[in-house]
């Protein structure tokens, strides 16, 4: 197996593995903390004592009185007394139990409605608008993007290994993820913009990550037409981490070669990309986090303003993935490689 020529250990966030135990890929772990209020019980009050001359002097009224009040009755008295006290107890204290009640299923709700919620359905025309507006984001935009503060996500592999081509002799962009996984969520917006450059995406469809609910694309019934590069776009897995499409053999030697290590810490994790075995992505290049609540029509309203933070990220790192395709093109088409900045991503990538 091949070492990383530039001898980084894979970097961005975490990424989701595919076996059966996962480690679940919210953006942040949350701890239900609750508080227990105690509240105070009965006290109970000794009588003060006699002094020892007054029971002296007044023996026969204290007779008296023992002699007329049976231990029976005075078991009822204190023991009426003691539920008159707790009913006072509780009189005073009900108002805050209602208020805590009240606290606590509010809490549940939320819990409950944020763990189950998902992005309302778009309507054709609305679908249509998002991947419109994501498809056709223009050269003059990704001028001013630049790398958006995007770290180089790649990993590059031995420069002794062949490019991978496919039999028209297209070099291969190989993409491996799952629709429940919001890194593959992430790194989708990247890629249908990046590779919009160089050909045209049919049977797009929007969906959001069944982890963290992250809006995004999908690519199981799609299909990807280009004249420069051969896009493999393949969700392996489903919304509920089940099977849902298969590798060739071909895709499963290039998964298991690469998709592990020396370029990732675990094997058979998603998203992977081999961009022509030249170089690796293990991880999107950016968080969910960052588009983490949004809808589509939130993210994809983002992707003609070069100054917001969501089309940063999603731009930049889509100007990594252009450099890198245009790599393996040999800088085609000019239109989208020669531009200063994809001339400049590319040497950062080359090292």
């Amino acid at each position: 197996m091949s070492t990383p020529t530039n001898g980084k250990s894979p970097t961005g966030p975490l990424r989701t593995t595919t076996g059966a135990s996962r480690t679940t890929t919210n953006g942040a772990a949350r701890t239900a903390t609750g508080k227990t209020t105690t509240v105070p019980g009965a006290s109970t009050k000794r009588p003060a004592t006699t002094p020892l001359a007054a029971r002296t002097s007044t023996t026969s009224t204290a007779r008296s009185v023992r002699d007329t009040t049976s231990p029976r009755a005075s078991g009822r008295s204190a023991s009426r007394r003691q539920q008159e006290t707790r009913q006072e107890q509780l009189r005073k204290y009900a108002p805050l139990f209602g208020v805590l009640g009240i606290v606590l299923a509010a809490v549940i709700i939320f819990v409950v409605i944020s763990n189950n919620s998902t992005t309302p359905p778009l309507t054709a025309a609305g679908k249509a608008k998002v991947i419109t507006a994501t498809t056709s984001v223009t050269p003059a935009i990704f001028d001013k993007i630049k790398t958006g503060g995007i770290k180089n996500p790649f990993q590059k592999v031995s420069p002794t290994v062949p490019l991978y081509v496919n039999s028209k002799g297209l070099p291969v962009v190989l993409y491996v993820g799952g629709q429940f996984c919001p890194f593959c969520a992430a790194e989708r917006w990247s890629i249908v913009s990046a590779f919009s450059r160089f050909g045209t995406f049919s049977g797009l469809d929007l969906i959001s990550s069944s982890e963290s609910n992250i809006s995004t694309f999908d690519f199981a019934k799609s299909t990807y037409t280009s004249q420069y590069v051969d896009l493999q776009a393949i969700e392996v897995l489903d919304q509920n981490s089940q099977p849902l499409h298969t590798l060739t053999a071909e895709q499963q030697k290039v998964f298991d070669t690469y998709d592990g290590p020396p370029y990732s810490p675990t094997k058979s994790g998603v998203p992977f990309i081999s961009y022509g075995n030249q170089f690796v992505t293990i991880s999107s290049g950016y968080s969910p986090e960052d588009i983490s609540g949004l809808t589509w029509d939130n993210i994809s309203g983002t992707l003609t303003d070069p100054t917001n933070p969501i089309a940063l990220k999603i731009l930049g790192n889509a100007n990594y993935l252009t450099a890198a395709v245009c790599t393996l093109t040999k800088d085609q088409p000019a239109s989208v490689c020669k531009t200063q900045t994809t001339q400049d991503i590319e040497k950062t990538i080359k090292g």
